[in-house]
């Protein structure tokens, strides 16, 4: 048995890092921006922790930028440059709404998690470029995962090892084993 935590879950069953562990006996927890798909997450993985809540580095007023024909749609992020470059590579239109951030030790802190948190085996972070200030918001002395896999958009191997998202996560004592791009999978070393 394991315990995950999964941000920019999306869906419960599809495209998941986490529903094969799930079917284990692993449990953990599921964020997303998305309340719709939270409800669904509520409905097929009753033994997780799900929350409808947008995380950065600080609580703020951030813009969630989203797909507008697709009530279920693969593309939400709170990078406003990931929306306008990506958004529009796949012929979408982006709608915004506003939203209060949280950071992830916050929701950890506020659904006092640290007392009932086992160790993190697996932080899953897929928050299309919004990846650096979700970490950001992660107290690795507290809360140390296991394993780290995170969407880091590069398309050559100088490109991943000079991006901030690399270089934040491995500064941490995490090793790179393996990258299956989009994402990358790390390891900590302590």
């Amino acid at each position: 048995n394991g315990f995950y935590i999964d941000i920019g879950c999306f869906h419960p069953k599809y495209h998941s890092n986490t529903f094969k562990l799930y079917k284990k006996g692993w449990k953990g927890i599921n964020i997303d921006i998305d309340e719709y798909k939270i409800k669904n997450f509520n409905f097929f993985r009753k033994r997780d922790m799900n929350f409808a809540c947008a995380l950065s580095d600080k609580e703020n007023e951030l813009n969630i930028y989203m797909q507008s024909q697709s009530s279920y749609g693969s593309f939400t992020t709170l990078n406003h440059d990931f929306a306008k470059t990506h958004g529009s590579l796949l012929g979408r239109e982006i709608r915004t709404k506003k939203l209060i951030s949280l950071t992830l030790n916050e929701v950890l802190n506020k659904y006092k998690m640290k007392k009932y948190l086992p160790s993190i085996d697996l932080l899953c972070i897929d928050v299309e470029g919004y990846e650096l200030e979700v970490l950001s918001g992660l107290d690795f002395k507290i809360y140390r995962p296991r394993v780290i896999c995170s969407e880091i958009h590069a398309n050559s191997l100088d490109s991943l090892l000079n991006n901030k998202v690399y270089k934040f996560i491995t500064n941490k004592n995490y090793k790179l084993v393996k990258w299956p791009s989009p994402s990358c999978i790390f390891i900590s070393e302590i």
